[in-house]
């Protein structure tokens, strides 16, 4: 993932203040980046270059939490919101499937 589409993808949380704000996003970036390089290290995982990836997803995890309604949960509000926010921001420099799919995985 280039640094532009991370930008791009930060200025979605930022827009909406990461859903509980960004104290709380920044906290869980910094722990799920902890799991992932104590299971890379391990050799339970052996995946480089997710990190990017991991950081959207924190990130971007908790933006359905404003807009939650009571039918649906703000996970699945998150997911539904970024399914065609990240298309439409990245239209000119798309995620591959591969790293799309891994992020609204995450979120959901």
């Amino acid at each position: 993932m280039e640094l532009s589409q991370c930008k791009a993808l930060e200025q979605i949380a930022i827009e909406r203040n990461y859903g509980r704000g960004k104290e709380h996003s920044y906290q869980v970036k910094r722990l799920a980046l902890g799991i992932y390089d104590e299971l890379n290290r391990l050799g339970i995982l052996d995946i480089r270059g997710g990190e990017k990836v991991i950081e959207a997803s924190a990130l971007l995890h908790d933006i359905g939490v404003p807009e939650e309604s009571r039918k649906l949960r703000h996970n699945k509000v998150a997911f539904d919101i970024l399914t065609t926010e990240i298309p439409k921001r990245l239209q000119f420099e798309p995620l591959s499937g591969q790293e799309l799919s891994a992020i609204l995985y995450c979120v959901l």
